[in-house]
């Protein structure tokens, strides 16, 4: 009988105590259906058949898995690097469809890029594919506003939420405000028993933080992409950021005891050559979308034949050296010439090059001769346009002599050589509704940058335009009032509605400034005069896009994604 209730006492005392459990998250973000590896010089990691062999591995391994992406899953948009027309952009989504069908994704958030064929074609797909897509503040009829797993006991709710710039994309979507959203879910979350709540989102870079403090029942917050920082904490919080169009897989371990999170441990996995194609999504991916896709060897040209279709094939050409002359300033810490010059192989196939310095009697002689203000100059010689690779460039030059001359729009400019040095000196030009710009704020804030808009001038009608019409505007010329009236401010000011571009509560951001006054001063000739004065540098140097850096006032740089930390570091060192 003793033993009877001892053997009763420590069977209740087992089912009374929790014991901890792993689960697994797998996430990606941001890949704009980007299918084959990066033709990075560093890593040239990714693809989708990569990841697929990857993610059937982890699941080998591990049953406690979920496969999450945080959004911005279709190609086209302004972020796609491999952006080409309507057609075959849609046609890249289509595949990219299938392959994270054949993954069997547990959720993907909506995110703004899913709206640029239109609703009806994302509804179309999301049926189609059987993929679950996930937002709470968009009212679509195949969209779930979350979803829920079991995962080794536990009750896991996914929900996604979408920024409010989808219905720029699609003008008839009906969206709430994110917040108001969430508020209205999270607690039927909660309701239904849910252990572990994880929100997926593609809000402007910097914006997850201010919405968890909000909602500190979120366990997990996957985010925006980011090719520099993969986890941070805000408050109990675990923020997670994807690498971008799908370089890397990212990986989240979560310690769970007593349905409580109790530690956790993040990875980021490489999908480089090692990791083997898999088979099945092979059998859906065209060899090539666009002459980019075929890789060729020096003293050849890829091209890409029947794109897109089954019976895409890389052709590679052979290709007759072509001398290129490269004329250069002697001391440049942005100049980029290996970048050019792979865009020029890529043109031309077989280059051989020779550099002239700017500062030699040569270089200042062919200078002369070009007629040219900027550096550095590609000068090929006069007999390539006999050859057949000269009808790949043939719109991109100019003649000039026995030369033709590379267009600076078709290769960039570096280099201004009538601008004077001035050591220290630091322009960035922006848009506060590019999604990256807080975050590149944030980075450069140090070195106290001039800030200027990204705002023309009709000179005849002395009207502005911006690329987001009247309310990127307004902004700025709140923001030229900021900066006029409370400069020690300003940065903060800007970061914080880059942040927060979508609400219109700006005054938020205008912590220990007069509100009257501000407003009062965006709404003057004054305000127009100081904006017209920003962004005197910008029409002097023809600088329409962002984000653009002048660094020393004389050299000019453009990045797709922000440099890191390390790397401003290293630049405004020099610049000094």
């Amino acid at each position: 009988m003793k033993k009877t209730i001892l053997f009763l006492l420590i069977s209740l005392f087992c089912l009374s105590t929790a014991y901890a459990e792993n689960i697994t998250v797998i996430f990606t973000g941001e890949t704009r259906s980007a299918l084959y590896p990066c033709h990075c010089p560093v890593q040239p990691d990714g693809g989708i058949a990569r990841r697929a062999t990857k993610v059937k591995e982890l699941r080998k391994a591990d049953s406690n898995i979920l496969l999450l992406d945080s959004g911005n899953l279709f190609a086209g948009g302004p972020l796609d690097y491999s952006q080409q027309n309507t057609d075959l952009d849609k046609k890249r989504t289509l595949v990219n469809l299938s392959a994270v069908a054949m993954m069997q994704y547990d959720a993907v958030a909506v995110g703004v890029d899913e709206f640029n064929f239109g609703k009806d074609f994302l509804e179309g797909q999301i049926e189609k594919s059987g993929i679950p897509f996930v937002s709470c503040n968009i009212k679509l009829a195949k969209i779930q506003p979350y979803v829920m797993k079991d995962i080794g006991g536990l009750k896991v709710a996914i929900v996604g939420v979408t920024a409010m710039q989808a219905k720029e994309r699609s003008p008839e979507l009906e969206i709430s405000e994110p917040r108001q959203a969430l508020k209205a879910v999270l607690p039927e979350i909660k309701s239904k028993g849910a252990d572990i709540i994880i929100l997926l989102t593609n809000f402007f870079f910097g914006e997850e933080e201010t919405l968890v403090k909000e909602f500190p029942e979120i366990n997990v917050l996957i985010g925006p992409g980011s090719n520099e920082k993969v986890i941070d904490h805000v408050g109990k919080t675990i923020v997670l950021r994807p690498v971008r169009d799908g370089r890397r897989l990212g990986k989240l371990v979560l310690g769970i005891n007593d349905k409580v999170v109790s530690d956790e441990k993040t990875d980021e996995m490489r999908l480089s050559k090692e990791v083997k194609d898999d088979p099945q999504v092979s059998s859906i991916l065209p060899k090539c979308f666009s002459n980019r896709d075929c890789v060729s060897e020096p003293g050849s040209i890829g091209q890409c034949k029947n794109a897109a279709e089954a019976t895409a094939e890389c052709v590679f050409i052979r290709t007759p050296r072509v001398s290129v002359t490269v004329i250069r300033p002697k001391n440049c810490i942005t100049c980029n010439i290996d970048g050019q010059l792979e865009f020029l192989q890529s043109q031309l196939g077989n280059l051989e090059t020779s550099y002239v310095d700017y500062e030699s009697a040569k270089g200042k002689q062919l200078v002369k001769d070009m007629n040219a203000t900027f550096l550095p100059l590609f000068l090929l010689n006069k007999d390539i346009d006999k050859e057949n690779n000269f009808s790949a460039i043939k719109d991109k030059v100019t003649q000039k002599g026995q030369y033709y001359l590379i267009n600076p729009d078709a290769i960039g400019v570096s280099y201004f050589i009538e601008r004077k040095k001035v050591a220290g000196a630091f322009d960035i030009f922006i848009s506060l509704f590019d999604k990256n710009t807080a975050e590149l704020l944030e980075s450069t804030k140090a070195y106290k940058p001039n800030i200027h808009f990204l705002v023309v001038e009709d000179a005849q009608n002395k009207t502005f335009s911006c690329p987001n019409g009247t309310p990127e505007l307004e902004e700025d010329l709140r923001a030229i009032c900021v900066i006029e009236n409370y400069p020690q401010k300003a940065t903060d000011y800007l970061i914080c509605r880059a942040k927060n571009i979508e609400s219109s509560w700006w005054d938020d951001c205008a912590v220990g400034m007069d509100i009257n006054k501000i407003k009062a001063c965006a709404k003057t000739k004054t305000a127009e005069e100081l904006l017209r004065r920003n962004i005197s540098l910008n029409k002097e140097l023809q600088i329409k896009n962002g984000p653009t850096y002048l660094l020393g006032n004389n050299e000019i740089f453009s990045s797709k994604l922000n440099p890191k930390p390390q790397e401003w570091k290293k630049i405004m060192d020099a610049n000094k």
